[in-house]
């Protein structure tokens, strides 16, 4: 079934009729209006889309700074562990729960 731009309602030709008549005179405009979509929605380098990549650097950034934070205590942990030997027996017996000969160790979960 075919339409004739006569089936249509008046209102909607005369709303095609006035959009069309429009940019006929104001092409420069709609030309304008166009680009300006594209670049701000549309394209892949859009302003949209580098906001987000923003958004998301930041959360990044934010993460490499936790696990550099990390990574000093970490270091500074591991020196305290490679100068102190009481500081190994102190892991070793509250991590692994490792005893000397002569004691008991009872484990108790809560």
């Amino acid at each position: 079934m075919k339409h004739n731009i006569t089936s249509f309602p008046r209102y909607i030709v005369g709303a095609i009729k006035w959009i069309f008549s429009f940019i006929a005179r104001h092409k420069h405009l709609a030309t304008i209006a166009v680009f300006a979509v594209i670049v701000v929605f549309l394209d892949s380098n859009s302003l949209m889309k580098k906001q987000e990549l923003r958004d998301q650097n930041k959360v990044l950034r934010e993460e490499i700074k936790a696990m550099e934070e990390a990574c000093h205590r970490d270091s500074v942990r591991l020196e305290e562990l490679k100068n102190d030997s009481n500081e190994i027996i102190r892991v070793a017996r509250e991590l692994y729960f490792m005893k000397r000969s002569n004691e008991d160790v009872y484990i108790i979960k809560e």
